[in-house]
């Protein structure tokens, strides 16, 4: 890994002055990350649209816990997402104690002090929409959590790709969003067999 990817941030984590120097990747503080070979951007959001319709679960699969941890002074995933009724972890895997502060809809849904070494915190969430990740103790730290009420759902991956099984056939409506980019969405029609290729493009 090049020392261009590498960041240093010294933490000050006692009344003694004694510092800890946290190192990791600098990826992992980027806001937009784009693949040089395919245009792809990382961490982008893409969902269903199901406006007054019922919800229509993609799979039978049962729901995971979405964890969110606190590791070299970083949101892991920086953009992560949940469906409603899933139990939202936090955890913290540094040496420094962190204070994960967790807003939705502009309100503080989770506030908790994670010490070193502590146990993790969960919380059920209820609501759809955009949550958005801070750290009260290191005010750098950002992160996102998507929390949809359908499993039709996906974060592209590094190369900007992304798969969705099981979207019903007939005309539907995807929405992405990024942080720094926006939202976008697009019009489609779904055959009854095989797949569809759907691609953004932001102006």
């Amino acid at each position: 890994m090049s020392s261009q990817r590498m960041y240093l941030r010294q933490i000050q984590i006692g009344p003694m002055a004694n510092f800890v120097y946290l190192i990791g990747d600098a990826e992992k503080r980027e806001a937009m990350i784009v693949d040089p070979a395919s245009g792809g951007v990382k961490d982008t959001v893409v969902s269903l649209v199901l406006q007054d319709r019922p919800v229509m679960p993609a799979t039978d699969q049962p729901s995971t816990i979405p964890t969110v941890t606190n590791r070299t002074c970083a949101f892991h995933p920086r953009v992560g997402m949940a469906k409603t009724g899933d139990l939202l972890e936090t955890r913290n895997e540094d040496p420094v104690m962190h204070n994960t502060h967790i807003f939705a809809d502009n309100r503080t849904f989770l506030n908790v002090a994670l010490v070193a070494g502590g146990k993790p915190v969960q919380k059920r969430v209820r609501s759809p929409g955009l949550m958005k990740l801070t750290c009260d103790a290191h005010t750098f730290m950002q992160g996102f959590v998507m929390v949809i009420d359908h499993d039709f759902v996906a974060i592209t991956d590094a190369k900007g790709s992304f798969s969705i099984a099981g979207v019903p056939p007939g005309k539907q409506e995807i929405s992405i969003w990024h942080e720094t980019l926006g939202a976008l969405t697009k019009q489609v029609i779904v055959p009854s067999q095989g797949e569809l290729s759907v691609t953004f493009q932001y102006p």
